[in-house]
């Protein structure tokens, strides 16, 4: 059997989870609880882990929990840094705490991913070259043109810097990106309450359509609905649609992926 991407997790400031720790995950992993206790933000925090350098993710995050209603990279860095302290333990603002998320395996800092708000300088050198100056807490007050920031550190190495200052950023961009280091995604899908849109369920099968994942598919639908004709299982409706499909369409498809 494949090692697992994660076989444990810990969580440690992340929206309302202060210190969470799974010592144990296997490859597949039930949560159950009540509402409101923090199903989704697990959920959020896998996702965000997954994606490593993980802006544009937290930009959608914010949307889609209405914490930000301008589209994250049209959002001035006002928007931005109001937003992102809903992200953060207590939701205090970023722009007066330092604020540090860490999620990962147990016991292993190397494959942990680390999220931070501080406060930095931007300094021009003679050359155009850009320098990043940290400021702590204490030295707030007797620094001019402190600038939020927003780090993703991927074990000891700072893998991203966000600047989140118009001043310095590219038209209709709340964040200057420096330090910029790709890492590996793990390949992941995040299921929100409201579903998954047309055009990513369209993607999502052009992945897999004639291949033997096709398959693998359609025995999971089957898993899903036991002894049910499939177009009694499956229930599709356009976005914003108050009725379903119509039930020809839903034999079509059943006809089409070879559903009976």
């Amino acid at each position: 059997m494949a090692k697992l991407l994660l076989d444990s997790l810990e969580i440690n400031n992340f929206r309302g989870l202060r210190h969470l720790q799974i010592e144990k995950l296997g490859r597949v992993n039930l949560l159950v609880g009540k509402n409101n206790i923090g199903k989704t933000t697990l959920l959020e925090a896998l996702h965000l882990y997954a994606r490593k350098d993980g802006s544009h993710l937290i930009g959608e995050i914010l949307q889609e929990r209405y914490e930000l209603r301008i589209p994250w990279m049209q959002a001035s860095p006002d928007d931005i840094t109001e937003a992102l302290k809903y992200l953060f333990l207590g939701w205090k603002d970023v722009r007066e705490h330092s604020n540090i998320i860490q999620i990962g395996p147990l016991h292993n800092p190397d494959e942990c991913l680390t999220i931070a708000m501080d406060w930095a300088t931007l300094q021009f050198a003679s050359d155009g070259s850009r320098h990043v100056k940290s400021v702590s807490l204490e030295d707030l007050s007797a620094v001019d043109n402190i600038i939020p920031r927003l780090q993703f550190r991927q074990g000891q190495a700072w893998t991203t810097n966000y600047l989140l200052s118009s001043n310095y950023s590219p038209p209709s961009s709340g964040f200057l990106a420096l330090f910029n280091h790709t890492l590996d995604d793990i390949p992941d899908l995040f299921i929100s309450a409201n579903g998954l849109d047309r055009a990513t369920v369209a993607s999502l099968w052009d992945k897999i359509a004639l291949t033997d994942f096709e398959k693998e598919v359609i025995s999971a639908l089957r898993i899903l609905a036991p002894g049910k004709p499939l177009e009694q299982a499956i229930t599709a409706r356009y976005l914003d649609a108050e009725a379903p499909y119509a039930y020809q369409l839903i034999d079509w498809i059943s006809r089409l992926f070879n559903l009976t």
